[in-house]
């Protein structure tokens, strides 16, 4: 008997670590790539359905037509380490929500969240990232400076691929 619910206690532990690994990987990190405070957003929502949600949003608007492609709009944060975020969205009919730069008080603060955020980067040299979504789109997702920045591959957007 003691050597049976040794075997079994075994198996849970190890059954245990693997949903655990699973968890951490990236690829099974499906619409959790953004941090916790933008609560269900996702890409590919219309530029109504982002306002509706986050109705803080402030337009960019540029001098002249170079940027006409797109609709970019800032939201102000100054929270769990994010100074703000900016927001692309196409500048199609629909409007969708296709790119989010989150620029963060510093590149510690940056790297320690993408990495929770996103896990170990899995692409270019293991220094940017592709992740899948429910709704059957890839993300990049790559740092600069202090900023993280996370593009959905949607249709008819700049980073169809």
């Amino acid at each position: 008997m003691k050597k049976i619910l040794i075997f079994g206690f075994m198996f849970l532990s190890l059954a245990a670590c693997r949903s655990k690994k699973e968890i951490t990987n990236n690829t099974e990190r499906i619409n959790r790539y953004f941090p916790e405070l933008l609560g269900d957003l996702v890409f590919n929502l219309s530029l109504d359905e982002v306002i509706a949600k986050r109705p803080n949003l402030a337009p960019v608007n540029y001098v002249n037509d170079a940027f006409s492609f797109r609709k970019e709009f800032v939201e102000e944060i100054n929270e769990a380490g994010i100074k703000k975020l900016v927001y692309y969205f196409d500048a199609n009919d629909r409007k969708p929500f296709y790119e989010l730069i989150i620029i963060y008080e510093n590149d510690k603060i940056r790297d320690k969240e993408a990495l929770r955020l996103l896990g170990q980067p899995n692409f270019e040299n293991n220094t940017e990232w592709i992740i899948g979504s429910r709704q059957d789109y890839k993300i990049k997702a790559w740092k600069y400076e202090n900023n993280l920045v996370l593009a959905a591959q949607l249709k008819g957007t700049e980073w169809e691929e």
